[in-house]
């Protein structure tokens, strides 16, 4: 995938909510459609706004979720808010992809959190970010198994069988260790 068919593909638009790195609370994300620009040369309609310094994480996986984090380095240190995107997707390529839209906000230093919403379970991510025309490194991250994806790899991974006959054999042998003494 070409840098210039991301960046038209993830142009900027107005944010609903506001995430951030900090306190507790929960965080919320919306899910967004993109349009092109036709304002700026490559697509984006945004010029640079800051850099992505401090690469991207993942955590905190469910199954249909995960908090995608990143930090923003403003080129203006005086700006109080940057909007940002975070764009996830299946393929490396990011094609058919799941855009977020978030906030980094000078009182919580630049910090992106994001709750990626939507996604399937016990399947891989390809995860990055965009501010103005800038991209972030690409991270990858994965939910976590349903019920019955965890149920079959226990099967699978040979726990439900092991277990039962470990313990069938100890419970035999605490019988023939009492029944010798007699």
């Amino acid at each position: 995938m070409k840098r210039r068919f991301f960046l038209e593909t993830t142009a900027c638009v107005p944010l609903a909510g506001l995430v951030g790195c900090g306190g507790s609370g929960s965080s919320s994300s919306e899910v967004i459609e993109t349009e092109r620009s036709k304002d700026h040369p490559d697509g984006s309609g945004q010029t640079s706004v800051g850099q992505f310094e401090h690469g991207v994480a993942s955590g905190d996986p469910l199954q249909d979720r995960v908090i995608l984090w990143t930090r923003l380095t403003p080129d203006d240190p005086t700006r109080t808010s940057i909007p940002i995107q975070a764009i996830v997707s299946i393929t490396p390529d990011f094609a058919d992809p799941l855009i977020f839209a978030a906030t980094a906000d000078a009182d919580k230093d630049f910090c992106v959190k994001v709750d990626a919403v939507g996604l399937k379970p016990d399947t891989w991510y390809y995860f990055s970010f965009v501010a103005g025309n800038q991209v972030s490194p690409v991270g990858r991250t994965r939910t976590f198994p349903g019920k019955e994806q965890r149920a079959n790899r226990a099967v699978r991974d040979g726990f439900m069988f092991e277990l039962p006959v470990w313990a069938f054999l100890c419970l035999q042998r605490l019988g023939q260790g009492s029944g010798a003494r007699s």
